[in-house]
């Protein structure tokens, strides 16, 4: 029998022997708890130490041991209960023996349930691991594979372009290359889900990410006929990915700018607010933070689908013109920053988009 032989056969013994080991442990604590309530004043309540051995058999023991164990707990506490009164009363012994029973047995019951839970949540979550490491992986490839090709189909629609084309054939590029540029931006998203981020965190004027993000949102804003307005900004400095987090914003205003009608406008208001508004984990309940609130006047999203908005592939635009991904891509990042990124309703009307981030170094 070789070393590997011997391991997986020590390995079966243990795991064969282990709740055995654990029963037996707690007989011999059952008979020392059963030893020390005996000699014990009449006063004395022993109830949380039988409590004791009984938990560790429906905890770690097979559930046939689990009850043979309540059952012995209820005979010795019984027992010793009948012996230490000198007056007898069969009714007394009835609701003595039916009053254990459901305590001892009520606990048992409730510790093996609780055992099962738990080990079905750990697999579940195991299995839901598994299975979102499976969709990371697919979709990583599927980014990969799919890039070149459009890259090259969008540099000859580009090509071709450049030529006089009569209307109808000019019409067909541009629907070509709005075609291959969504395609593009589906294989951005995908890649950004699934790929590990890489973070250079710095201290960045709050201002410059702001006003980098407005840039980049204005031609759509152009396009929609909406405003984009930017309030006084703070001087202050947070601890950001500068690429990251102005990818975020451009995304938090290009939603904003789809849901708000021709002539209306998206505001953008920044200050400092205090950690407490976070988990205290993340960040410290004492910590300053710079919050970034995106107001629209858009219909705003019902109260019963806001916990739906993070979701992969979920979106409330029409079909062909949303991924799905933006906001579980720049919850992500947001997370991964040590922030926090949330949507109220307005009273009224419109929609907030607050993002929050741990404050840098004052500039």
């Amino acid at each position: 029998m070789n070393r590997r032989e011997q391991h997986e056969g020590t390995s079966r013994w243990l795991a064969m022997s282990s709740p055995r080991i654990f029963e037996v442990s707690a007989l011999v604590l059952l008979l020392l708890v059963a030893a020390v309530d005996a000699i014990a004043p009449p006063e004395f309540s022993a109830v949380l130490l039988y409590i004791v051995p009984l938990g560790m058999v429906a905890w770690l023991g097979s559930p046939r041991s689990r009850w043979l164990t309540t059952l012995l707990v209820v005979v010795i506490w019984t027992m010793l209960f009948w012996f230490e009164r000198s007056e007898h009363s069969w009714w007394l012994f009835f609701w003595i023996v039916i009053e254990k029973a459901v305590v001892f047995g009520g606990t048992a019951y409730l510790l093996g349930r609780l055992k099962q839970v738990l080990v079905e949540q750990r697999r579940l979550n195991r299995l839901l691991s598994d299975r979102v490491r499976i969709v990371e992986q697919l979709a990583a490839g599927v980014a990969h594979e799919v890039r070149n090709p459009l890259s090259t189909m969008l540099s000859g629609v580009e090509y071709l372009a450049r030529r006089e084309r009569a209307d109808s054939e000019r019409l067909l590029l541009q629907d070509m290359r709005s075609a291959v540029t969504r395609a593009e931006l589906i294989v951005r998203d995908l890649s950004d889900f699934s790929a590990p981020l890489r973070l250079n965190f710095a201290a960045i004027p709050i201002s410059t990410a702001i006003e980098q993000a407005a840039r980049e949102a204005q031609s759509r804003a152009n396009t929609a006929k909406v405003s984009i307005e930017t309030n006084a900004l703070p001087s202050v400095a947070a601890r950001i990915d500068l690429t990251r987090t102005v990818q975020v914003l451009v995304n938090l205003l290009h939603n904003a700018i789809d849901v708000s009608v021709a002539g209306g406008s998206v505001r953008i208001t920044a200050y400092v607010t205090h950690g407490s508004e976070l988990n205290p984990k993340a960040i410290g309940p004492t910590s300053k933070l710079v919050a970034i609130d995106i107001d629209d006047d858009g219909p705003g999203i019902p109260e019963e689908r806001m916990a739906q908005v993070f979701e992969p592939f979920y979106t409330t635009k029409a079909p062909g013109s949303g991924t799905g991904l933006g906001l579980a891509v720049s919850r992500r990042i947001v997370d991964d920053h040590g922030g926090l990124l949330r949507f109220t309703n307005r009273p009224g009307k419109g929609l907030r988009a607050t993002l929050l981030l741990p404050m840098g170094d004052s500039t």
